[in-house]
């Protein structure tokens, strides 16, 4: 099976998944690597010659690492001005005998984008939440079914077009393709949440540098997918201004000495920042420390409760918060995210992913809360490939629609 080449347009870092499948049908992890991103903010390019050099200087390392890369590439994509809307379509069933096939879902998931687009916006996903074949309703997949009509509610995303362009001039710049384009919150979601999680009813919260994205699921559907622009670095930045000291130093103090719950620090408890770096010559209190990081997380978590209100899911998630992203390894956030949601709460891993003949090393990076949107992008692309499906906002979509128009008037 040809290779798969997963890339996280992180903010602040590229992180990116090589593998294939085993003769077992099992995913196998070749080659991981992560380094530091140039030219992105808040998932868009903002200086698009540092962005190309960051990511053509990433690639070639990748591939002086391997040996070879393949030149199609799967890549997250977020950025300011998406939208989620709920589509819906219908359609008669094709086969004289009833019988539900690929070829009608597929068409009552294109009718579905029947909405309007927003300008300077382009359909990202197309995904099915549930199917209803006659009065049969909450079905997930109807092929194989029969029926007469064929109903569908479908989620809908929207991203910024000339972000896009952007993006694929950049990659056409260094002579590699995008294959596909997958929303941020879903890759994370769509590796790291079990079948069981996303049936009872399980949020998942990507906590980034930048932005804090999330996907809630229940009954095996999407109920809903957004991100808030707030994320990680806001929090290091509220360290920098009150410590009055550089970004770099005030990471490290968050993830040495931080935590995400102020009445549980004592107040005679200090912190030697000498320890920290040699530029610093005091000690501070570790309970005002954890109060600045509290107060940006209660800001972030303030948004999450606003969505899951929208929604009518607040407190009423069985499954709990999963909490991926680099953010996610802030000392206590587990227990901060149970006491403000009340909800079961855990930091996520690649359940998904069954790895095989993958080495021990690769797979404890992997491993890593802030490769989750790395590996989901991977997964994505293989269970797409082994499902048989198409995204129909695909390049690959539009083109078979216009070869089927050439003999289908």
């Amino acid at each position: 099976m040809k290779q798969i080449l997963g890339l996280d347009l992180g903010n602040q870092n590229f992180r990116l998944v090589l593998g294939t499948q085993t003769k077992n049908f099992k995913p196998k992890i070749i080659c991981v690597l992560e380094r530091p991103s140039e030219g992105l903010s808040k998932g868009s390019i903002v200086d698009f010659e540092s962005f190309v050099k960051s990511l053509k200087k990433t690639l070639d390392e990748f591939k002086g690492i391997v040996g070879h890369l393949p030149k199609n590439v799967v890549i997250n994509v977020m950025g300011p001005h998406f939208s989620v809307k709920v589509g819906k379509g219908a359609a008669p069933i094709s086969r004289a005998d009833g019988e539900i096939s690929e070829t009608d879902t597929g068409q009552v998931l294109e009718k579905s984008k029947n909405i309007s687009v927003s300008p300077n916006k382009i359909i990202a996903h197309v995904i099915s939440r549930e199917y209803k074949v006659d009065d049969l309703e909450g079905i997930k997949d109807p092929v194989g079914m029969h029926g007469i009509k064929l109903e569908v509610e479908s989620l809908i995303v929207e991203v910024f077009h000339p972000n896009i362009k952007t993006i694929k001039k950049a990659f056409d710049e260094i002579d590699y393709k995008i294959e596909d384009m997958v929303f941020t919150p879903l890759a994370s979601a769509s590796v790291c949440l079990s079948k069981k999680q996303e049936e009872v009813g399980t949020a998942i919260l990507d906590l980034g540098a930048e932005s804090t994205n999330l996907s809630v699921y229940e009954d095996g559907k999407i109920l809903t997918t957004t991100s808030f622009p707030v994320g990680a670095n806001h929090i290091t930045h509220d360290i920098a201004i009150c410590l009055k000291t550089s970004l770099d130093i005030a990471e490290k103090i968050k993830l040495s000495y931080g935590s995400a719950i102020a009445s549980e620090v004592s107040r005679k408890d200090t912190i030697d920042l000498s320890k920290v770096s040699r530029e610093l010559d005091a000690e501070i209190s570790k309970k005002y420390l954890a109060e600045i990081i509290e107060a940006r997380l209660e800001e972030i978590f303030d948004l999450v409760v606003d969505e899951l209100k929208k929604i009518g899911r607040q407190g009423k998630l069985p499954g709990g918060l999963v909490l991926v992203g680099g953010g996610a390894k802030l000392p206590q956030i587990v227990d901060f995210a149970k006491l403000y949601l009340k909800l079961p709460a855990r930091i996520g891993h690649p359940v998904k992913l069954e790895l095989e003949d993958t080495p021990e090393e690769i797979a404890e990076i992997i491993d890593d809360p802030s490769f989750a949107v790395a590996d989901g992008l991977f997964w994505w692309a293989l269970n797409s490939i082994n499902s048989g499906k198409i995204n129909i906002s695909s390049p690959l979509w539009t083109r078979l629609k216009k070869i089927v128009k050439i003999f289908v008037p």
